[in-house]
C-alpha cells in the first residue's frame, strides 16, 4: 500500500467545516464543525453530536437502543434526573447505585447461636441508591440452647439514618401479638413483641424447634 501521508493532510483541510454527504438525496451526513463539534445526521435530522463540552461531550437527539451488552458507569457516577422538578428537600438527583443479591439471615439468642439449626435460611436484597429492600425466611429445625433476646443478624448493609422498624410474619413462636423488628444502626435487628399494649423483647423461651420467621423490610443506608 502506498504511503498516503502527503495526500491525507490536504483532504482533511478540504473537509474542515464541510458536510460529508453519505446518501443519494443528501440528507444523511457527517459534518466536522469549526467549533470543535462533529454532527451526525440521518433523514435530514441531527441524531448525534460529539463536542468538547465538559460533562456533555456526547449528545443524542432521540432514544438509544442497545441490541446487546450493558451500560457500564464509572464508580460514583450514574443517571442524572436533574431535568425533573424537585421537592424542597432535594439533596441529590443522581441514581448512582443498583445492586441485587443474596444474604444469610442468622437468628441469635442473647448474641449466641449455640445449637441453632435451620431447615430453611434464605435472604435476598435489592439496593436502589441509598435504599435497601430485604426479604428473608428462617425455619428452625432446632432452637438450640442459647438464651437471651432474639435478633436477626447479617443484614447486607448497615442502617444509615435513624431507627428502622418493620412487622414480620411468624409462626410457632409463643408471643401475645404481632412480631416487630427494629434497629437504630448496624446490621443486627432486634425482635420484639407488639402485643399486650407494650413492646417487649422476644426471648429464647418463645421459640420452638420448628419456629418460622419471614419478613420484607425496607431501610435507608
Amino acid at each position: 500500500m502506498p504511503y498516503l501521508g502527503n495526500e491525507v493532510a490536504p483532504l482533511v483541510q478540504a473537509l474542515e467545516g464541510k458536510e460529508l454527504k453519505l446518501d443519494n438525496d443528501g440528507d444523511s451526513s457527517i459534518q466536522a464543525s469549526a467549533d470543535d463539534q462533529i454532527d451526525f445526521k440521518t433523514g435530514g435530522t441531527d441524531r448525534l453530536q460529539i463536542q468538547s463540552t465538559a460533562g456533555n461531550n456526547v449528545v443524542i437527539a432521540d432514544g438509544l437502543t442497545l441490541t446487546n451488552g450493558n451500560i457500564a458507569l464509572a464508580n460514583g457516577h450514574g443517571i442524572s434526573f436533574s431535568a425533573t422538578s424537585d421537592a424542597s428537600g432535594m439533596t441529590s438527583e443522581l441514581l448512582d447505585n443498583y445492586e441485587e443479591g443474596t444474604w444469610t439471615p442468622v437468628l441469635t439468642l442473647g448474641g449466641a447461636t449455640t445449637g441453632i439449626n435451620y431447615s430453611q435460611q434464605t435472604g435476598r436484597y435489592t439496593r436502589v441508591g441509598d435504599v435497601v429492600h430485604v426479604f428473608f425466611v428462617i425455619l428452625l429445625s432446632s432452637k438450640g440452647s442459647a438464651s437471651g433476646n432474639g435478633q436477626i443478624t447479617g443484614f447486607p448493609f448497615s442502617v444509615g439514618v435513624g431507627n428502622t422498624a418493620g412487622t414480620i410474619y411468624q409462626d410457632r413462636i409463643s408471643i401475645t401479638g404481632p412480631m416487630g423488628i427494629y434497629t437504630s444502626s448496624g446490621t443486627d435487628f432486634t425482635l420484639y413483641n407488639q402485643g399486650s399494649g407494650a413492646n417487649s423483647n422476644v426471648a429464647d423461651g418463645s421459640f420452638a424447634d420448628n419456629s418460622y420467621l419471614a419478613g420484607n423490610i425496607t431501610y435507608p443506608i
